[in-house]
């Protein structure tokens, strides 16, 4: 069977080359560990080789550790917005009131 490039399998964590178990042209290829014979699919982020998640239900997009950067960069521009907007709401509430006291 063909084989793709080495990289971390999501389920148990080694660092495998995993076997070409369905060619795709348009969607990723589905893979297989040869460890632990879990489904996986390379990882869509740009420059990242390791695999992501296949499950009956769903077909995870990004491998743990890509997903743990976008958390952590969501949450960290989350924060950046509350504090942008909890400025903005202060501002408007000082010009509210001081039009008001006028």
């Amino acid at each position: 069977m063909t084989r793709k490039q080495k990289g971390k399998c999501p389920f148990c964590l080694e660092s495998i080359t995993p076997v070409l178990i369905e060619e795709n042209t348009i969607r990723r290829d589905k893979c297989k560990c040869p460890k632990c014979d879990e489904e996986i699919y390379l990882c869509r982020s740009p420059g990242c080789h390791d695999f992501a998640k296949g499950t009956s239900v769903y077909d995870h997009e990004l491998c743990p550790s890509c997903t743990d950067s976008v958390s952590s960069a969501a949450g960290e521009v989350g924060k950046a917005a509350l504090k942008v907007g909890g400025a903005v709401l202060t501002a408007v509430l000082v010009a509210a009131a001081s039009k008001k006291n006028k």
